[in-house]
Formats: C-alpha cells, sequence, structure tokens
C-alpha cells in the first residue's frame, strides 16, 4: 500500500512540475456542460488576465477529470483560493489541467 502511496505521489509531483501556473485566486462561479467539459470562473492574480479556464475531459484520463472536477467544487464551495496550471502559458487556450490549494 505504501508503494503506491509513494508511485502516486511521485507520478502526480512529475506531472505537477511540468505544469505552468496560469492563475491564483478564488472560484467565483462554476459552469459544468454535457459535453465532458466544465469552466471555473476565478478573480486573482497570474501571468492569465482572463477569468473563465476550463477542464475538458477529452484533453485527460477519467479519472484525473474526475479528480479535477471534484476538487474545483470544493474549493468554489469551501471558497478556497487554489492556483490553477496548465500544459503551457497559452493563456488564450484557457484550458487548465491541475489546480493546488492554497493554505
Amino acid at each position: 500500500m505504501k508503494l503506491k502511496a509513494l508511485l502516486f505521489s511521485f507520478l502526480f509531483l512529475a506531472n505537477y512540475a511540468s505544469a505552468d501556473l496560469l492563475k491564483t485566486g478564488t472560484i467565483t462561479r462554476f459552469n459544468v456542460s454535457g459535453s465532458g467539459n466544465f469552466g471555473i470562473h476565478m478573480s486573482g492574480t497570474g501571468p492569465c488576465s482572463e477569468t473563465w479556464f476550463y477542464a475538458s475531459k477529452a484533453n485527460m484520463d477519467p479519472e484525473g477529470w474526475s479528480a479535477l472536477l471534484s476538487l474545483a467544487l470544493l474549493a468554489y464551495t469551501q471558497k478556497k483560493e487554489i492556483s490553477i496550471f496548465g500544459s503551457s502559458t497559452d493563456c488564450a487556450a484557457k484550458r487548465f489541467s491541475a489546480i493546488d490549494t492554497i493554505d
């Protein structure tokens, strides 16, 4: 069991380390579409001035997308400050693939 947890942590950190910061702040609105996408509207600061960011199920494995959706909903309902990351700093794409909570 410890090996599984260690492997999961390593894979998460390896993916996380390659991600670029898009924005830090709070989620002020949430939108889920029927096509396997969800969007978050954020207030805050960061390299991207955009306020809406999207996660697409087509661009992720199903478990990763579900975990991202759950974490985003939790951050929204609890008004937690988060940072979102994407695979590039292309702010016009408005796509994110990772969330980190701020304590």
